[in-house]
Formats: C-alpha cells, sequence, structure tokens
C-alpha cells in the first residue's frame, strides 16, 4: 500500500510518514495494529531500512506510534487538537496543494475535477489483502487454509512449491519453515512467516508402535504428498521397517496391492472415503498436517491489519 515517487519534491521519509498516516487515520492500521517491519518495508521499496525507521520516528514524534520491543511500532490511540485547530491545519494542507495544482497550469474547473473525482475514490475503497497458505504438498496446504478458517479471514488461497509464480499479487504467505527461503526467493515483494509444521500425534503413534519387520502403507490423495509424508514419518517415529506408499491418482489397482501388504495403513482426509473399504481389520490412522495451538495464536499476531481475523484462535 505504500508507494514512493521518485520524481517528488518531498523526501523518501515524508512521503512514506504521510502516507502511514492516511492509512492509520483510515483504520487501514487500527489501534494496537503494527506496522510492517522497518526491513521487510525498505525491502519492498528497494531502500535503506533507516529510511522507513526515521519515518516511523517521525510518526513516533506524532503521538500516532510507539515502539514496543520485540514487535516493532504500534498504533497508539491519538488524541488530535480541537477541531477549530484540524480546520485550520486541514485548510493549510488544501491551500498547499491547490498551490502545486495552479503551479502545474491546471484549470479551476480541473482541480475541482481532481477533488471530486478523488474524493469518490475515497469513499468506495477496500483494500482486499490476499493471504497465501503455502505447504509442501497441496493436501498440506489445503489444511492449513482450513486451520486458518476459524480467523474468519477472507481472500485466503493455497499453493505449493509448484505454484508460487502464479501468486505474485500475494500480500502475505505463512509456509513450513524448510519452504520459507524457497517461498522468498520466488515471490520477493511478499511478507513471509515461517511455522512449525508437523504431523498428527495419532498417525505417529501408530507408526511408532510397528515392530521392525512389519510394513506400513502411506496413501494420499495426490502423488506430491508421497515423498515428504515419508521423510517425515520416518524422520519423527524412526520407523525402520518396510514403507510402501502411493496416492489414489496412481490407480485403485496400485493403492489395493499396497494396503494388502501392510500390517498398519495412513491415509490423508483427501484419500479417506476412497480408502475405507480396504480399511477393514488393518490398524490405520487419518495423517493430517498440524500447526500447533501457539503457532496459531503466533500467525493471527503476525497477520497485518487489512487482514479481518479478529476472532480469537480456539486454544
Amino acid at each position: 500500500m505504500i508507494q514512493i515517487d521518485r520524481k517528488s519534491g518531498g523526501t523518501i521519509r515524508e512521503q512514506i510518514a504521510a502516507q502511514f498516516r492516511y492509512l492509520i487515520a483510515r483504520g487501514h492500521y487500527p489501534v494496537g495494529s503494527t506496522l510492517p517491519s522497518t526491513r521487510g518495508l525498505a525491502r519492498d521499496l528497494d531502500i535503506s531500512f533507516h529510511t522507513v525507521r526515521k519515518a516511523y520516528a517521525t510518526l513516533a514524534d506524532e503521538g500516532l506510534v510507539r515502539p514496543v520491543s520485540g514487535r516493532g511500532f504500534v498504533v497508539e490511540p491519538f488524541a488530535a487538537g480541537t477541531d477549530s485547530d484540524k480546520m485550520e491545519l486541514g485548510a493549510s494542507i488544501v491551500r498547499a496543494a491547490m498551490q502545486e495544482l495552479i503551479g502545474l497550469g491546471l484549470s479551476e474547473a480541473d482541480i475541482d475535477y481532481i477533488f471530486d473525482e478523488q474524493l469518490a475514490t475515497m469513499s468506495g475503497e477496500k483494500t482486499v489483502l490476499k493471504l497465501l497458505v503455502v505447504g509442501e504438498y497441496r493436501e498440506q496446504a489445503e489444511e492449513f487454509a482450513q486451520l486458518l478458517a476459524q480467523f474468519r479471514l477472507t481472500n485466503v488461497l493455497s499453493a505449493t512449491p509448484a505454484t508460487l509464480d502464479l501468486h505474485e499479487d500475494a500480500d502475505f504467505a505463512i509456509a513450513p519453515f524448510r519452504l520459507t527461503q524457497t517461498v522468498r526467493q520466488t515471490l520477493s515483494r511478499v511478507e513471509v512467516l515461517g511455522v512449525d509444521a508437523t504431523v498428527n500425534r495419532e498417525a505417529l503413534d501408530v507408526t511408532s508402535r510397528m515392530m521392525k519387520h512389519e510394513t506400513l502403507a502411506l496413501v494420499s490423495r495426490y502423488p506430491d504428498a508421497v515423498a515428504p509424508l515419508t521423510r517425515d514419518i520416518r524422520a519423527k517415529t524412526g520407523f525402520p521397517g518396510q514403507l510402501l506408499a502411493g496416492s489414489i491418482d496412481h490407480g485403485t489397482q496400485l493403492v489395493t496391492q499396497i494396503v494388502a501388504q501392510a500390517d498398519a495403513v495412513l491415509y490423508t482426509q483427501a484419500a479417506r472415503s476412497r480408502l475405507r473399504p480396504h480399511l477393514s481389520g488393518r490398524r490405520s490412522a487419518m495423517i493430517t498436517a498440524q500447526l500447533s495451538d501457539a503457532t496459531l495464536a503466533s500467525i493471527q499476531s503476525a497477520l497485518p491489519a487489512g487482514f479481518p481475523g479478529s476472532a480469537p484462535p480456539r486454544v
């Protein structure tokens, strides 16, 4: 939302401060919300983070924000002057703007049109930010997005590393720590939050109880889940036995063969309905992508103020 006009007569610091004054006044950054990190905004604008910090310091001097250790600059309740003071200041701002417009050679009719057009635009404006939830595989990304539904967010999309280039317009991305570098490299202007993704306890418990001579079957809905799930199951449980993995998309015959040879079966939520007839009498557990309560709470507190997520996490 912050844009820099390098041909403007005002300094970059002044431009940033002025735009944040407007955004705060319009409610894009309500009281208690945090402004974008100085380094993140500087990276997005391709400027020095010292410049951003000076702009934030200007806002702090004006009482609009205050620096909070560990959080950055937090929006403060603003005690404005009297109505008379505000009218006088507003008049001086409009006067200066009109002088510049007249200096450009614009007629009175042109200036009236510009003011009317800008008022209409501002009255109807609505910022809709795009949140991208990234997973190592499609099912993980979709399950993460379902977990975030409790925040009543809008415009939330899921993606995998293979589809990141379709989401260059995203404003914020959430991804497992293993993927954050990939996301940042592909979507260089997107603010990325790394999270600790894990596998649900039920699936890990079934696997950890298996003996080394036993066989475990792992069935997903889509092929891209096979490799990362196999890696995570072995890494988290130390299961040394044979692990047979496949997806519904690989074909019913292959899945049936895998399950028939297994002593226990793990399956993803998206594969459950297709696999249910083959699970009778077998040890089994549905495997789901998990985010801890603490991680969900940190996501909500880290989301930019433009995201409507006021509902507290169910922790």
